[in-house]
């Protein structure tokens, strides 16, 4: 079924895209581990920026 012009699936409301290049390996390799632990790319890699940002989290920010 065609997506109307301007249409947002609800699960991307209010976010915006964030593209990274990888190389083919390291992709299959998320996709595989997706997989395996029955969750999706999107999510874990959901789960790593948040992990990051508390990593480099400046002191008396967020």
């Amino acid at each position: 079924m065609p997506t109307k012009a301007g249409y947002v699936a609800p699960s991307r409301e209010g976010k915006v895209p964030l593209t990274i290049y990888v190389d083919p390996a390291t992709r299959q390799a998320l996709k595989i581990a997706a997989i395996t632990h029955e969750t999706t790319v999107d999510s874990m890699m959901q789960e790593a920026i948040a992990s990051i940002l508390r990593k480099y989290q400046t002191k008396g920010r967020g």
